[in-house]
């Protein structure tokens, strides 16, 4: 798993919900250069990274840290929170622009997943999608 934190949190929650970790090695590289992490509540799955924010001339020049909150009963209208770096969140617009690679990275990764069986990949279609806790048999 590319660029996955390995802390236990992290490992558990990928093991739970197979997505995430397809959702996190392919949703990295274009300024998200840093490794995953993540962790649970009870209707939240948040996920961390940082953003490497390039200047006018290509060099990098801050790094702006975020977090998506996925809501388990439906994950695609998640929350995307900027902590640190307002003033170059803003002025990259990193917040649309993230939302969207985000989007489409994690409907990539439910669309490759969704066998409608929730014990091997986590996922149950309804109306929405939900996060479902992968069973090990």
């Amino acid at each position: 798993m590319y660029n996955i934190s390995n802390d236990s949190q992290t490992q558990t929650l990928i093991e739970k919900y197979p997505v995430l970790s397809t959702f996190m090695d392919s949703c990295h590289g274009s300024g998200i250069d840093y490794s995953w992490s993540g962790h649970e509540d009870k209707n939240n799955i948040v996920l961390r990274n940082s953003f490497h924010v390039m200047d006018d001339c290509g060099m990098y020049c801050a790094v702006c840290d975020f977090s998506v909150v996925i809501p388990k009963m439906d994950m695609l209208n998640f929350l995307l929170k900027c902590h640190s770096n307002r003033y170059y969140w803003n002025r990259n617009m990193l917040s649309d622009m993230l939302s969207e690679d985000i989007h489409y990275q994690l409907s990539e990764a439910i669309k490759k997943h969704n066998t409608g069986m929730p014990y091997k990949d986590g996922l149950r279609e309804v109306t929405v999608y939900h996060a479902v806790p992968v069973r090990v048999i």
